[in-house]
């Protein structure tokens, strides 16, 4: 029984890891100004 619960959880650690590469791809580094550093929303407005 513990080997399944362990599978279980190893599928929920996959599964997370998937949905949050899924919402890191929808930011990007945007550089407003020297030594600052903020992470925005990949929209059509905010590509340059």
């Amino acid at each position: 029984m513990m080997a399944k619960n362990r599978i279980i959880e190893l599928e929920k650690e996959v599964n997370n890891k998937e949905q949050w590469l899924i919402a890191k791809s929808n930011y990007e580094l945007y550089y407003p100004q020297p030594g600052t550093v903020v992470h925005r929303s990949k929209t059509p407005e905010n590509t340059e």
